[in-house]
């Protein structure tokens, strides 16, 4: 399907007709290609995967310089568009090496079980053709299964998490493979950032530490969307310095991309129903289209919706998200690669590179959270450098009717610099244990997980979480540590969700006190359940079918308490701060009209957090009582963190906000942003290094909106507290311009 037709169907949408606030179409780009003189391996390589058997001499710009700094023995980084063949760029290099050396290993890194699957079944054919056997080693893999991998197969796909719980721990299973290991691929790079990159950072350490030790030194090919700052994220990530690669020489089709909001007064004011339409009215008409969804709760609730319009086409669609059990993930994925599916509603799990075809569309249900996961999720349509169309449906949320208001913020703009902090006091605690079960450290190799090794070490020391020995430190018991250590950043315990006896997925223990409450409701790939029981000693949630026509939101309550402060600024402090966090209760909500129908109080424990913030002193006094600033300072801390993603390259769910009308510390008003991550993850420093922008962008987002008095699409936030009392437009305005003199007025 050409533009011109994605175009013309857009048009007959008519839901969206008074909708789209913006268009723009993203121009064609022809290949440009280079002519490698190729050794007869690598010839015979491009003869297996070339279906033109006229122009097995070529290979995209990009393919060739990644092939010619392999071919040097150079680690490469390439930051190339989606579809852009990056796959081959790795997959040659390795090829060869594993063709010149039978007995020669490597290893490929995918962030997510679904796209190990997926690059496996790109891989395997042309492997298996070529005499290299390729396997995938995850955490579906079966066990009678996994001896057999270890000892034979060539590449190996797996994942951080396996890497971190399966590989490292048992490494004496694994020595031939690491004395062996002659390539690491890390497909997805800017996936790595906030505490699950500074997690696997201290993964990658290990693994090197480990070839040391084995005596090899694998080089490193790693992909990448475009990433701001590459250079410093990919020294910080992997430890090494990777040739860039940014010159991409890929074909590509035009795309249009239009901005829409659903309207609040008409008879679709919520962006999931209008979400659920478009994708209906798209797949009756045959176009392979994938819906992403911020939250897991609206990934059901869209396909639940977009089920009922579609009536006996209701089976062309289904859901992807985090928590489904392996053989419902594998029964989707295989009818989506297959294109038994016409559409899929997903969360970001579908957002990677994962191969499914000729996608033809994507929705963005709500801006995903960074401009590069914009960019990522755009890209997913049009693959095969056919014409394609991205919608993205504005929420009424601040950010995203921001960008509405000023389009070329995002459509324009730099991605961000992704963000994450390997040298976290909790994720590197954690590593440095795990690395001495593996193998004792010595005082010599803590200089290679940076400054603040050494000290963290002696802490553990002092914890007698290790033991030293002369100058090496021990893990004094053979249990691995590893199995502690979630490096998805969210704690190790899971809650099994069970129907009956028939188990629906898992969940992290926090999500479930949030989502798996007693009397929540549980959505399911379209199907509704009422949780009867939360047993968190047994970490199992039970849960029956309902026809309940509702679902659930849970409410929490946050303290925040000021432990140390770090650096001091002009209006803003940089703190070490203590959150203290409670599930109190939750709302339940019509399934049509979204309308509140009643709450219910629950009790939880509480949940404790340290963390870093910027706290801002609010000491200026403005011309009005004490409710009126109250008001004020509510509404700055809306503002602040409607903005703050955006200058820090960050989801939204990574920080965390809290406001006084006085706070108890300071006796003075007081709004706190904060890493939402055992012992900060960088976000708040990265914040507080740049004040003046962050408050030059709160002010025009306020400014700029129309309203009088605050509206969702300034000022209010679904996630406040106290659901939006107290606030003040006005106030807002005046405190942001009388903590940054200069500001236009």
């Amino acid at each position: 399907m050409n533009l011109e037709q994605l175009s013309t169907e857009l048009d007959l949408i008519e839901v969206l007709q008074d909708g789209i606030q913006a268009r723009e179409v993203l121009p064609a780009q022809a290949a440009r290609y280079a002519y490698p003189e190729l050794d007869e391996d690598l010839q015979r390589v491009l003869k297996r995967l070339h279906v033109d058997r006229l122009h097995v001499d070529r290979l995209y710009l990009h393919q060739a310089e990644a092939l010619e700094a392999a071919t040097r023995g150079e680690d490469f980084l390439l930051l190339t568009g989606t579809g852009s063949g990056k796959s081959l760029a790795y997959n040659l290099p390795v090829f060869r090496a594993l063709l010149a050396e039978p007995m020669a290993r490597a290893l490929y890194l995918f962030p997510t079980k679904a796209l190990g699957q997926d690059q496996f079944g790109s891989l395997v054919k042309t492997a298996g053709e070529l005499g290299i056997r390729a396997a995938v080693y995850d955490g579906d893999t079966p066990s009678g299964q996994r001896r057999t991998i270890r000892k034979s197969a060539q590449i190996i796909l797996t994942n951080p998490d396996m890497l971190h719980m399966g590989i490292l721990p048992r490494h004496e299973e694994w020595g031939h493979f690491l004395r062996s290991l002659r390539a690491v691929v890390v497909d997805e790079m800017h996936t790595y950032r906030g505490v699950f990159g500074s997690h696997v950072s201290n993964v990658l350490q290990r693994l090197w530490r480990l070839c040391r030790w084995a005596g090899s030194r694998p080089s490193l090919y790693g992909a990448s969307a475009t990433l701001f700052g590459a250079e410093d994220f990919a020294r910080k990530l992997t430890g090494r310095e990777p040739r860039l690669i940014t010159e991409d020489g890929g074909a590509r089709g035009q795309k249009l991309v239009a901005l829409a909001s659903a309207d609040p007064e008409s008879k679709i004011p919520s962006a999931n129903e209008l979400t659920a339409r478009v994708l209906a009215s798209l797949v009756r008409q045959g176009i392979r289209t994938m819906a992403f969804c911020r939250s897991r709760l609206g990934t059901e609730l869209v396909l639940r919706s977009a089920r009922d319009h579609l009536g006996s086409l209701a089976n062309s669609v289904d859901s992807y998200r985090g928590g489904y059990a392996a053989d419902a993930r594998r029964e989707i994925e295989r009818r989506l690669f297959q294109g038994d599916l016409i559409g899929l509603v997903t969360t970001n799990a579908m957002e990677l590179g994962v191969d499914v075809g000729q996608l033809n569309a994507v929705i963005l249900n709500g801006f995903p959270g960074t401009i590069a996961s914009f960019w990522q999720q755009v890209g997913r349509a049009g693959r095969a450098g056919e014409d394609a169309l991205a919608i993205l449906i504005a929420r009424e949320d601040p950010l995203e009717q921001y960008f509405l208001r000023n389009p070329d913020l995002l459509l324009r703009s730099n991605v961000e610099a992704a963000v994450h902090n390997p040298s976290n006091p909790y994720v590197l605690r954690s590593h440095l244990v795990c690395a001495a079960y593996e193998r004792p450290i010595g005082d010599d190799e803590l200089a290679r997980w940076g400054d603040a090794a050494r000290a963290n070490a002696e802490v553990l020391a002092e914890s007698r979480e290790l033991e030293r020995q002369g100058e090496r430190m021990y893990y004094p018991s053979f249990e691995p540590p590893a199995g502690r250590v979630n490096i998805r950043g969210s704690g190790s315990d899971s809650v099994t969700i069970l129907a009956g006896t028939t188990p629906l997925g898992t969940q992290e223990r926090w999500r479930a006190l949030r989502e798996l409450f007693p009397g929540a409701i549980y959505l399911h790939r379209g199907e509704t359940y009422r949780v009867l029981q939360l047993d968190l000693l047994q970490r199992v949630a039970r849960v029956q079918p309902t026809e309940d026509p509702e679902y659930t939101s849970s409410m929490v309550q946050s303290v925040l308490e000021p432990l140390e402060t770090l650096r001091e600024g002009q209006v803003a402090d940089l703190q070490a701060v203590k959150v203290t966090s409670m599930v109190t209760g939750y709302q339940r909500f019509d399934a049509k009209s979204h309308q509140a129908i009643g709450f219910h109080e629950l009790e939880f424990p509480p949940e404790t957090l340290a963390t870093v913030g910027v706290h801002f002193r609010i000491d200026v006094e403005l011309e009005n009582d004490f409710e009126e600033q109250a008001a004020a300072i509510h509404g700055l801390e809306h503002a602040l963190m409607s903005v703050a993603p955006l200058l820090c390259g960050c989801d939204r769910n990574d920080l965390g906000s809290a406001w006084y009308g006085v706070f108890p510390a300071t006796m003075k008003g007081a709004a706190i942003v904060y890493d939402s991550v055992e012992g900060g993850i960088g976000l708040a420093e990265h914040l507080f290094g740049r004040i003046p922008q962050w408050l030059a962008e709160a002010e025009k987002l306020i400014r700029d909106c129309p309203c009088r008095d605050g509206c969702p699409k300034c000022l209010m936030s679904t996630r406040c507290e106290i659901k939006n009392a107290h606030l003040s437009k006005s106030g807002c305005l005046a405190l942001l311009r009388a903590l940054a003199p200069g500001l236009s007025a």
